[in-house]
């Protein structure tokens, strides 16, 4: 028998984006709340994911680039102290974490910190302890995949592995080339590494062609090798690293092996086997996306661990939504048509709407322009590389209305931002953009450009 302990209104599993939204949002509101976290305050976003990311991305913008000798400046790349980077960042984390748990503690959320699952019956285990609420919401986010089919694969680093590095491996080999794996490649890339990306499909297949198109030639400019088209076999130790075996029959020698095949909600974890509760064919829990609930009465899922879109503000908006469903009873109303998302490669990307093969599928009409081209930035050099042009790309509808946007180059994921909010009210490029006053010279007036 486990120790019960006080009765609580609401027990939420996860403490990243969506539930520590979801907790101080019902705690405020004069809800009991117990928050159960076993790997840190922020979850993904704050302790693995976006934020180390972000100043990782930042610390590889500031590489020297091919334009910087071309403007007279002269660099030495070999300076770099990753080691103070690296205890820079884990101080930054830390500082995020603690914050947040002055928050907490200041809505009055309890906090209880180890591994908790949801048993059933409103229950939720932690260890010998038994805690008992009236709703539980599981937002326990998602973890990186490793697929059981690679042999050897448990020898890969992950996404994870790679933000939480105190020293910098040379030669890197990156399995699967979605967003996690151009992001990675680019920066270590920057960073002076070697790096080979190997991939059964294309680069950033689940973005539109032109970003696809646009991120591989940069990697490429950047001395990544990319392999399209093939199968990730087996990793293997060796006495100077490790080797990747592809179905092509290559073997490929490196230090490092980063595995960015995707990832995968952390039911298993989170929910007791002896539990039923429906999931989709990727894993993830299915609910209803008005009130969050899944199929057990009074149990919610919010962010990654659900079937919605697994990204850091929609987990957030969830989690403000569930709330006040909760509380009110009011129907929540997250949006996921006009959700922006960036990709922090260098040079940035950002993406919001359709693509144009979804257009394509979608509408009776649309029409496409686009333009690649050298920022002024890039000045002083005959033929600019790749990864320091930029890319703009609108698809409309027959209407003429903006129904995406696709973007490359400096700046490119602040402005996708603003980009979705016009288009979120209706935007006419062509009317409300062509004949407004722009800035000269700058990257964003070539959005009005085009027309």
């Amino acid at each position: 028998m486990g120790l019960t302990v006080p009765d609580f209104d609401v027990a939420i599993i996860g403490a990243g984006s969506g539930g520590l939204a979801c907790a101080t949002a019902l705690s405020e509101r004069g809800r009991r709340v117990v928050l159960f976290e076993a790997r840190g305050l922020g979850g993904t976003c704050v302790q693995r994911g976006c934020v180390p990311k972000k100043i990782m991305h930042r610390l590889a913008e500031r590489a020297p680039q091919a334009v910087d000798e071309a403007l007279g400046w002269k660099h030495d790349a070999s300076t770099l102290n990753f080691a103070r980077f690296a205890a820079a960042l884990d101080a930054y984390v830390e500082q995020a974490a603690k914050s947040q748990a002055e928050s907490l503690h200041e809505a009055g959320v309890e906090l209880v910190t180890g591994r908790a699952q949801w048993v059933g019956a409103g229950r939720v285990r932690v260890d010998d302890r038994t805690f008992r609420a009236d709703e539980v919401v599981l937002a326990a986010g998602a973890i990186p995949h490793r697929p059981e089919a690679i042999e050897g694969i448990e020898l890969a680093s992950t996404s994870e592995d790679l933000l939480s590095l105190q020293t910098l491996p040379r030669r890197w080999v990156v399995l699967g080339a979605g967003y996690i794996g151009v992001e990675s490649a680019s920066m270590l890339a920057a960073l002076g590494c070697e790096v080979v990306v190997a991939t059964h499909g294309a680069v950033l297949s689940d973005f539109d062609p032109a970003l696809q198109s646009f991120a591989a030639d940069a990697l490429a400019s950047r001395g990544v090798r990319v392999l399209t088209d093939v199968t990730i076999e087996a990793v293997a130790e060796t006495t100077h690293g490790l080797r990747v075996r592809l179905s092509s029959e290559e073997e490929l020698s490196c230090d490092r092996v980063l595995a960015a095949l995707g990832r995968r909600p952390s039911v298993r974890g989170v929910v007791a086997s002896e539990v039923d509760i429906e999931t989709d064919d990727g894993g993830a829990i299915v609910i209803d996306p008005e009130t969050f609930e899944t199929s057990v009465e009074s149990v919610y899922a919010i962010g990654d661990i659900a079937n919605r879109r697994p990204l850091t503000p929609v987990a957030r908006a969830e989690g403000l939504a569930l709330a006040e469903y909760l509380v009110t009873g009011a129907r929540g109303d997250v949006s996921l048509r006009w959700v922006p998302s960036a990709i922090f490669a260098l040079p940035p990307m950002g993406t919001v709407g359709l693509t144009e093969p979804e257009a394509a599928a979608t509408l009776d009409e649309y029409t496409v322009s686009a333009r690649c081209f050298a920022p002024l930035e890039t000045a002083g050099q005959d033929e600019p590389p790749h990864h320091e042009k930029a890319l703009v790309k609108w698809v409309l509808d027959g209407d003429g209305r903006a129904v995406g946007c696709h973007l490359a180059g400096p700046a490119a994921a602040e402005v996708i931002q603003a980009v979705g909010w016009a288009m979120r009210s209706g935007l006419d490029p062509r009317q409300a953009l062509q004949p407004h006053l722009r800035i000269h010279p700058s990257t964003t007036e070539e959005l009005a450009a085009l027309f």
